[in-house]
């Protein structure tokens, strides 16, 4: 996944080895060697991702991290805090001021990576329901909304654990909030009770026997329902390698042991207290949803939806040169009278995609897929993954009938002045795709 990320440190040396592991990953890098450039350049670039180290001149990396989240305009940008220091204090004075992960020197390359995904995957998550939102017609509430709005109190908490111990530590340690706990003892309890009722975050154990955490954390993550749900680890200091993996798949945070009842208090909290403003962005675009935006067969949005939310993009490129891609997918097929069809296809489409990509139903046989900072390279790999799942999925329960997919990507351009420019480009590459199936 392409992104921009901003890395502050005092030290040359430090900032161009972090540099080049990031662009190894495609990332877009700014540099920024103390905390006053660090601010500026934060409010200027709007970064996906701020990699910032604690110990600088000046004003240093906890100040830093202070300030930014004290700004409106970079409030909501992750902050990954780089340090030297072990002492479980000094995470907790982090967490204090707003940063969102930690990791130790030296730095562990797979580490580093799997933080930076998972952080990238939740500003992106984030922008996109802020900007649709927007599209909405609620900006006005929107523009004074701030995390600060937010508290954890009542919060429901899911928790699957064996450590009686440990439960009745977590459970002190939130007691400032009355939250309320619904403890699990079983995958089963997990996959069909949480599925159903869910709350604001689940909590699991890594250490509970005969359970693959890693499988019961993708599982989680696959159902439409809850997939943006919060899940917080508890972990041991030597599950480093399986918190990678985890961090992969969706987590969100961790809890190392011996737990220190500040700490949980602080991390539980913030991942409420994120939940509830996604919740509310969520439910103000859901409410303000007029039919005009949507397709009732389907249930996703539609052409006029699109149209002004690309309009959003092209808006937010000028100032922040973030591009998208565009998949614009024909279906050859009579599924203008098969409503199943179209709605499982639909499904297919929502699941292979990114949380934070919008599906539309465009026309009566045409989706189009909204790939926000992806190339076009990204672009046609996903194109060929659905164009494969739709016709190995969908091929024998249409039979005899023929059934075709043609997909076209395009790519925002600076020359672009509205939508219709990269969807005719998109159009240009069906044409060619079918020309050529034709002979």
């Amino acid at each position: 996944m392409s992104a921009r990320i901003l890395i502050v440190d005092d030290i040359s040396t430090n900032l161009a080895i972090l540099e080049l592991k990031l662009q190894m990953e495609h990332y877009e890098v700014f540099k920024a060697s103390n905390g006053f450039d660090a601010l500026k350049l934060a409010d200027k670039l709007q970064p996906d991702l701020i990699i910032l180290d604690v110990m600088m001149p000046g004003i240093d990396g906890y100040e830093t991290c202070e300030k930014l989240k004290a700004n409106p305009n970079t409030t909501y940008i992750p902050v990954l805090m780089l340090t030297a220091l072990t002492d479980k204090q000094d995470r907790i004075k982090g967490l204090r001021v707003g940063a969102d992960d930690f990791l130790s020197k030296p730095i562990n390359d797979q580490a580093l990576l799997s933080r930076t995904r998972s952080l990238v995957r939740l500003k992106m998550t984030m922008d996109q329901w802020y900007l649709r939102a927007k599209i909405s017609d609620k900006m006005s509430d929107i523009d004074q909304l701030s995390i600060g709005d937010f508290n954890a109190t009542q919060g429901h908490l899911y928790l699957f654990s064996e450590n009686n111990a440990e439960i009745s530590n977590l459970k002190q340690a939130m007691l400032p909030d009355n939250v309320i706990w619904h403890e699990m003892y079983s995958k089963e309890e997990v996959t069909s009770h949480f599925v159903e009722h869910h709350g604001d975050v689940l909590i699991l154990d890594l250490n509970i026997k005969n359970i693959n955490p890693v499988d019961l954390c993708a599982q989680i993550r696959a159902e439409n329902k809850i997939r943006g749900i919060p899940i917080l680890v508890l972990a041991n200091e030597d599950q480093h390698d399986i918190l990678n993996k985890l961090f992969e798949i969706g987590i969100n945070d961790y809890l190392l042991r011996p737990l220190d009842g500040y700490e949980v208090f602080l991390r539980i909290r913030g991942q409420i207290i994120r939940w509830r403003y996604h919740q509310k962005l969520l439910g103000d675009h859901r409410n303000t949803m007029s039919i005009a935006f949507t397709d009732q067969e389907t249930g996703l949005y539609n052409k006029e939806y699109a149209l002004a939310h690309m309009n959003e993009l092209l808006n937010r490129m000028q100032k922040s040169q973030k591009f998208f891609s565009i998949l614009l997918i024909d279906l050859i097929n009579d599924t203008d009278s098969n409503n199943s069809i179209l709605q499982k296809i639909a499904d297919l489409l929502v699941n292979t995609v990114r949380s934070f990509d919008l599906v539309v139903r465009y026309d009566s046989s045409s989706f189009l897929v909204i790939l926000p900072q992806t190339n076009i390279n990204i672009a046609q790999d996903v194109a060929l993954r659905i164009e494969d799942r739709i016709k190995k999925t969908f091929s024998s329960h249409i039979a005899p009938k023929s059934f075709d997919v043609i997909i076209g990507t395009g790519i925002l351009s600076a020359e672009d002045k509205n939508p219709e420019d990269i969807i005719n480009r998109a159009k240009n590459v069906q044409y060619g795709s079918k020309r050529k199936a034709l002979g």
